[in-house]
């Protein structure tokens, strides 16, 4: 998009220089600004401000901080900075249930720069959604499972789509 690179340039050459809190509204902007593949590389950093730092502090949730030694009093639960189930769901595998009321599911996957193969399951009152992605040889395929009380609308250009 037009206007955009040099913020783009910027937040890439800096990565999440920010708290965990605020990662969120930085990868949604590139999300909307249309760099699924920035987006993602974020949402995959190993860098002192990323995800996988919690990781490797021993975290079997999401901190308040980017590690321990960031914050010496940080908690080691903030469900606010799991943004990346947000993202894996609703961007990645493109999942959304605006119109969840009138029975309508929409799926539009932001998959570059993606792994190749993703496969998630989102429990709902109604019933399961299970969504696989796939990519081998140059073609991309994703399929989906969802209670039948729901009409998937699927958006993906060069992507071949089953509802199962």
């Amino acid at each position: 998009p037009q206007g955009y690179g040099p913020i783009q340039d910027l937040i890439m050459e800096r990565g999440l220089n920010c708290g965990v809190y605020f990662a969120y509204f930085v990868i949604e902007g590139l999300y909307r600004a249309g760099y699924d593949k920035e987006a993602y590389a974020l949402l995959e950093g190993d860098g002192e401000h990323s995800w996988k730092n919690m990781l490797k502090s021993g975290t079997t949730t999401c901190m308040e901080a980017w590690g321990p030694d960031q914050k010496w009093n940080t908690s080691w639960c903030h469900p606010w900075s799991s943004s990346p189930i947000y993202f894996f769901t609703s961007r990645v595998m493109g999942i959304r249930f605006d119109g969840i009321a009138d029975g309508k599911l929409y799926v539009e996957p932001h998959l570059d720069g993606a792994p190749d193969k993703i496969e998630i399951e989102i429990p709902l009152p109604q019933g399961r959604v299970a969504a696989q992605f796939e990519r081998c040889e140059g073609a991309m395929s994703y399929s989906i499972s969802a209670p039948d009380a729901y009409e998937v609308i699927f958006e993906g250009k060069g992507i071949s789509f089953i509802r199962r």
